[in-house]
Formats: structure tokens, C-alpha cells, sequence
């Protein structure tokens, strides 16, 4: 039987290449703490454990002593100063969610409500200083959503949002303010089929619903798009159609409903994406969709002054050689740069990528290419900016003349000046790098690369590379894993963890579960036990802080 694991690990820094939901994965200090879901089919409970880093002093945290079902779509996360660890469980397949709450040393983990039937427990967040924790509660019968606040030490929750009226959805989604002092949240409260964007103190005081009204016909606050705080808490971003239907732009507004500005200009484009704030709060890029030189649906990059005036188009797609912008771009840490990739569809089934950086407010555009040649088929693959935002580490396809086509790692400036090629050893038929994932002193980065990219099963293995000795380090190779983010570090950046077992040896070669290292790869310590009890364990959805 598969069974599929989640995992949080003591001490490090959320470390992953995108992904991720409102829940952030957190830790303990260094060395101290690891929890760990084992989550079965329907015939098999999920089991919640704690252990030690050694993997010696396991416990089974489970408020239930049999029977209960974790969650672990949306994770499972410590508190901001590593204290206690927030969950949810429920009792049966059928039975709502309940969020618990466990201290560091404890085995018994505390239910924050008295076990309403009619409540379902989903979305559970920290604020930023641990104090308190968030949550959204589903009312099964009246088919509508409440957002809650509770302590972190015990205590009733207490609900923030309007009353919902019959008939309307409620919260959406929410976030915390940086600051902690104020969440935002979105949902339908005031009409059919129209969202809201409001903000609330912790306490349940100040509740203001901050988006204007659309007028008839426009939709208003998009469902599904992004929302964001300002990195001072002062503002809250949104994606929202108030110039006509079904053309969304970004939305700005304080958090007391003063303010509001549309940032993006709704005469210029089509409709506008995935927009992301810069780390220091100065500018706001997004993707948007424009028709020029008699193409239509090219997709260009755009970065505007959060605090309103000139859109600066940063990446003309065309210009690039290709048909659009990728929704995978990121801020570089400091907000100076962005890296970017731009897709061109060559086919149906094929495309090719290639990865750029830009400064944020306009010019300095570097492509990334490799010495000798251009990009190959399907081009670029996982990057990932190191925490300083000095160099970027990407994984790229090209034509070895020894293994074929396979990705190798490259490493250059944030300027985008090649810097060197590191071909991870060994490499094994078409592989392909998923995810980079930097330690947090920037000395070294692990890199799991799918080793049988367009075959099935995928067979995947991490490696480590030390920037001091220049030497690469084998973490093992493992088979078919559900993983969206594999590997994390401890604070100080003297251990990796990731997901997955040693080098297959066999049929009977079960290990699949969660392993620590140092970054040179020793020594390597399974942190699961995988017995007749608990057998073969698949991970997926690996954070650390």
C-alpha cells in the first residue's frame, strides 16, 4: 500500500520554489524537533508524529488513539517562535475537521473548540508573533464559511467576519497583516455571487469592508485572484474588474478603505495576472495580456510604483522571441531584480523556455544563456534566487555530448553574468531539475531532479552542492513520491532534510520517508520508521523554518 507523508522540520527557513497555500509550513530550533503526517487511502487513519532530529525518540501525537484522520492538504505548521504546533484532525471520513493545538514537548495535543459537529476547521495561519492563530470555520448545514481568531495559549475562538447572511458564501480566503495587528479577508457577504475584500482587528474590532462596490454589470473583487498585504501592513492588494466585465486589474486600497487607486491602467490591457509585490514594498510587477504588431494574446511583464503613477513594461515577450511571459517569475530578496521565464509554443506539445532577469523598475533585461549555444528544447526548469538576491541558481536543458539532452545547473549574477556550469554527478538518462532550494546562508542549495523526466515512474533524487568545496553530494534516489516541495534547512544552514529513501536497492527497499543530512551529504539519518506498522511511506509537501 502507498501511503503519502507531510512533513515540518525543526529549525529552518520556509525553503521551497513556489507553491504553497495560506498555511506556511514552520519549525523549532536546530536539531530539536520534526513532525511528520502519515496519511494512508481510505482504509488507512492518518497518523501524526513528533520525533527527535536523531530519529531515535519518536511519538504518535494523534488525539485519537485510533481512527482519526489528519489533515494534510493544507499542512500543518509551528508557531512563529517555535513553541507549539498547529493542526486539524477529525475522528471519521465523514466528520468535520477540528483544529488542536500542541505544545513542543507535549504528546497531547489541545482542541480549540468543544467538537461543533456543524463545523468544519480549514485554512489554519499563525500571526506573525505566535500569539494568536486564524482560522476558517464551514458551517455544514448553513453551507457558509466564518473566519475565527483564536489565543495561542488556550481560550475560546472568537469569530471576525460579518454574520452571513442565508444564502451567501462568507470568507473566501484571508491573510495576516506583516504586522499582525489587522487581517484582511475576502468573501461573499453583501450579494449573490459578488466578493468583498474587508479587514478586521484580531479582536474582532474595526471591521470595515474596504473594496469599493462595482457598479451594474462589473464583477468586482475576483474570487480567485491574488490577494496581498503591503510589506508595512498599511495596504491591501487585489485583483478586481471595475472598468468592464471580465477585465480584471490590480487594486490598491488602505487598510481602512482609504486610498484607493487602480494601479494597473484597464485602457492598456486585455486583463492582468499574478502580480507580486516587491520585498520592499516600492513597486508591484504583474503579467498582462496586450495585442501589438498584429499578434494577439501576447502575454508582457509590467511593474508599477505601489504607491500609484507610471507602468513600466519590463519584458516585451516578442521582443524575447517567444509568445508570453510565464507566470513563474519572482522578486529577488531586496526587491532590486526579478528573474523571469518566457515561453514560446513551438507545437501542441512541446514549448521552449528561457530565463531572464530585470530590474524591477525598468531596464538592465539579461538572458541567461549557456556559452556556445542557445536554448534547447523545453529550455529552463526550476531557479531560485540565493537569500542574499546576489546570485541565481537555475536548471537548464541542454545537448551533453556524453548524456544527450538532460538539464545542468548554472549559476549566475542577479545582473545575469554567467558565473559557472555544475553538472550534478551522477546523472542518469533524461534528467530533469524540479526544485532548488537554497540554504539560508547561501553557501550551499539542494536540487531534486526527476532522473526519469517523461517516463513513469518518475525516479528522483536529491543532491547537495557545497559552494566552498565546489563538490556535489548524493542524498540518495528514491522512487515515485507526490512531492511539491521536497527539501528544507535548519536555520544555521548544518542540515538539510528532504523527503524520499536511500538509493533503491530492490523490491523490497521501502525506506521512502523523511531523511536528514549535513550539507556534505553525512551523515544520513532516516527520521521515519517504516515497519509491518507503517509500511512504505510517500512524502510530499516538505517546508522548514
Amino acid at each position: 500500500m502507498r501511503m503519502r507523508l507531510g512533513l515540518v522540520v525543526a529549525g529552518g527557513v520556509l525553503a521551497a520554489c513556489g507553491g504553497g497555500g495560506p498555511i506556511p509550513h514552520t519549525g523549532v530550533p536546530a536539531g530539536d524537533l520534526v513532525a511528520f503526517l502519515q496519511m494512508g487511502g481510505t482504509d488507512v487513519p492518518a497518523r501524526l508524529w513528533v520525533s527527535d532530529a536523531s530519529g531515535a525518540a519518536r511519538r504518535d501525537v494523534t488525539p485519537a488513539a485510533t481512527g482519526t484522520w489528519c489533515g494534510v492538504d493544507d499542512g500543518f505548521s509551528w508557531s512563529p517562535d517555535r513553541s507549539r504546533l498547529l493542526f486539524r484532525s477529525k475522528a471519521s471520513p465523514t466528520s468535520p475537521y477540528r483544529t488542536y493545538v500542541l505544545a513542543a514537548g507535549a504528546s497531547t495535543a489541545t482542541p480549540v473548540d468543544d467538537g461543533d459537529p456543524t463545523l468544519d476547521h480549514y485554512d489554519e495561519a499563525w500571526s506573525p508573533d505566535g500569539s494568536r492563530f486564524a482560522f476558517v470555520g464551514y458551517d455544514v448545514v448553513a453551507d457558509a464559511s466564518t473566519l475565527f481568531v483564536a489565543p495561542a495559549d488556550g481560550g475560546p475562538a472568537l469569530a471576525v467576519s460579518p454574520t452571513v447572511p442565508a444564502g451567501l458564501a462568507g470568507v473566501i480566503s484571508f491573510l495576516w497583516a506583516p504586522t499582525g495587528d489587522r487581517l484582511m479577508f475576502s468573501g461573499e457577504f453583501l450579494e449573490l455571487d459578488r466578493d468583498d475584500v474587508w479587514t478586521v482587528s484580531p479582536d474582532g474590532s474595526g471591521l470595515l469592508a474596504v473594496s469599493p462596490v462595482a457598479g451594474p454589470g462589473l464583477q468586482g473583487v475576483d474570487r480567485f485572484g491574488e490577494r496581498a498585504w503591503s510589506p508595512d501592513g498599511t495596504k491591501v492588494l487585489f485583483r478586481a474588474s471595475y472598468a468592464q466585465f471580465a477585465h480584471f486589474d490590480v487594486c490598491v486600497v488602505g487598510w481602512d478603505g482609504s486610498g484607493f487607486d487602480v494601479l494597473s491602467d484597464p485602457t492598456k490591457y486585455d486583463s492582468v495576472w499574478d502580480f507580486k509585490v516587491s520585498p520592499d514594498g516600492s513597486r508591484v510587477a504583474f503579467r498582462a495580456r496586450t495585442d501589438k504588431q498584429g499578434f494577439t494574446d501576447i502575454i508582457d511583464l509590467f511593474s508599477v510604483p505601489l504607491a500609484g503613477g507610471a507602468t513600466i513594461e519590463l519584458a516585451d515577450a516578442l521582443t524575447l522571441g517567444a509568445d508570453e511571459v510565464s507566470w513563474r517569475y519572482e522578486w529577488a530578496p531586496g526587491g532590486a531584480r526579478i528573474a523571469f521565464e518566457t515561453t514560446d509554443e513551438l507545437d501542441a506539445l512541446h514549448d521552449a523556455n528561457a530565463l531572464h532577469t530585470v530590474d524591477g523598475a525598468g531596464g538592465a533585461l539579461a538572458t541567461l544563456a549557456v556559452p556556445g549555444g542557445g536554448f534547447q528544447l523545453l529550455g529552463t526548469s526550476a531557479f531560485a534566487w540565493s537569500p542574499d538576491g546576489s546570485r541565481l541558481a537555475f536548471g537548464l536543458r541542454v545537448d551533453d555530448p556524453q548524456d544527450g539532452i538532460e538539464d545542468h545547473v548554472f549559476l549566475a549574477t542577479a545582473n545575469g553574468v554567467l558565473l559557472e556550469e555544475l553538472e550534478p554527478a551522477p546523472m542518469i538518462g533524461n534528467d530533469r531539475v524540479e526544485e532548488i532550494v537554497w540554504s539560508p546562508t547561501g553557501s550551499a542549495f539542494v536540487v531534486r531532479s526527476n532522473l526519469n523526466f517523461g517516463g513513469s515512474p518518475p525516479n528522483y533524487m536529491h543532491q547537495v552542492y557545497d559552494r566552498g568545496s565546489g563538490a556535489w553530494h548524493s542524498l540518495g534516489a528514491f522512487f515515485y513520491q507526490l512531492l511539491e516541495r521536497g527539501a528544507g534547512w535548519s536555520a544555521d544552514g548544518s542540515t538539510v532534510v528532504v523527503t524520499g529513501g536511500p538509493p533503491a536497492s530492490g523490491p523490497g527497499d521501502t525506506e521512502y520517508g523523511v531523511r536528514r543530512a549535513s550539507p556534505l551529504g553525512v551523515p544520513i539519518v532516516p527520521l521515519t520508521d517504516v515497519t509491518a506498522a507503517t509500511p512504505a511511506v510517500f512524502a510530499y509537501d516538505l517546508a522548514v523554518r
